[in-house]
């Protein structure tokens, strides 16, 4: 049975990632009505019924937008008493929405309907978006903590991804490139930085995001070979719907064979390994939304390439 504070850490992850915490505003004949709202949408129907059954609420098909290609899932909990269990149980593992979740606590428990509930409820979700901070240094070693990786990969079954990136040969070289990378895009800095206060893996940078308020994102990103194979063991207890992903990724960095004289090209047989192992994971990631402005930015990582 799996231990309820990784699940909740890991719902944490979830409601981070794709999820939002409000307070609704209803006009009515008797005047405006208010109340909370805990909701996540996603296109693996599996995650909403995870939702489901661990805290109630509705579960339904979104309505289908002209630019979405795949069908999203709606889960949502209104109602004072499931709203307050709900964050009763996540706050202790909330990061980025964690001020959300703390004014909805008061608002439940203080029973204030009023209007300037809901505009700083409003302003808490802009603001998380387009604050301004520092990246925090980076830890020198990983954390043993099981709550920090059920958080971890909670947060990589909505916004991460796990790919291969194929490049074009470079000078000198007659093949292609093939380098594994776990990937995390991310419109908000604060989960980044808990990231980074927790895990001595991978480098970020700023691509540019016309979707997002301040008009870049935040985006972490592991590419050596050894740092991919720990991350993936270390999360995989507790991934939920990317684990096929993440598994393929491990078996192409476990079997990659390095190549000295790249002068001469790789071997078929390696490359045919590494163009089955891309060919599989691009078809394996083909089920979640595409987001080809974020994954396949042109950014370089430094500590990525591979010979």
């Amino acid at each position: 049975m799996e231990d309820k504070g990784n699940l909740m850490a890991y719902i944490a992850g979830l409601i981070d990632g794709d999820g939002s915490i409000s307070i609704i505003k209803e006009n009515r004949a008797a005047g405006a009505k208010y109340y909370p709202c805990i909701q996540l949408s996603n296109v693996f129907k599996g995650m909403i019924d995870l939702l489901h059954d661990t805290f109630g609420g509705s579960k339904k098909i979104k309505s289908r937008q002209s630019h979405s290609k795949k069908i999203q899932y709606v889960w949502c909990v209104r109602g004072r008493e499931s709203c307050k269990s709900v964050i009763d149980s996540l706050y202790p593992y909330l990061i980025l929405k964690k001020d959300q979740a703390k004014h909805l606590l008061n608002f439940i428990i203080e029973c204030k309907e009023t209007m300037n509930m809901h505009l700083k409820m409003q302003s808490l979700n802009n603001s998380c978006l387009v604050n301004s901070d520092s990246i925090v240094k980076q830890a020198k070693k990983n954390t043993e903590s099981e709550i920090f990786w059920s958080y971890f990969a909670g947060i990589l079954d909505t916004e991460g991804s796990f790919s291969i990136r194929k490049n074009k040969p470079s000078w000198g070289c007659i093949s292609y490139k093939y380098n594994p990378v776990i990937q995390l895009c991310m419109a908000s800095f604060p989960t980044m930085n808990h990231i980074r206060k927790n895990m001595c893996y991978g480098s970020v940078c700023f691509p540019k995001a016309k979707t997002t308020q301040r008009g870049f994102v935040y985006k972490m990103a592991i590419g050596k070979i050894d740092e991919c194979i720990d991350t993936i063991n270390r999360i995989i207890p507790y991934l939920k719907f990317k684990v096929e992903s993440a598994k393929e990724l491990r078996n192409f960095c476990l079997n990659y064979t390095r190549i000295n004289h790249k002068q001469n090209g790789i071997p078929v047989d390696e490359l045919e390994f590494r163009e089955n192992s891309y060919q599989r994971l691009k078809q394996l990631n083909s089920g979640e939304i595409y987001k080809p402005s974020l994954i396949d930015s042109e950014a370089r990582w430094g500590d990525e390439a591979q010979a």
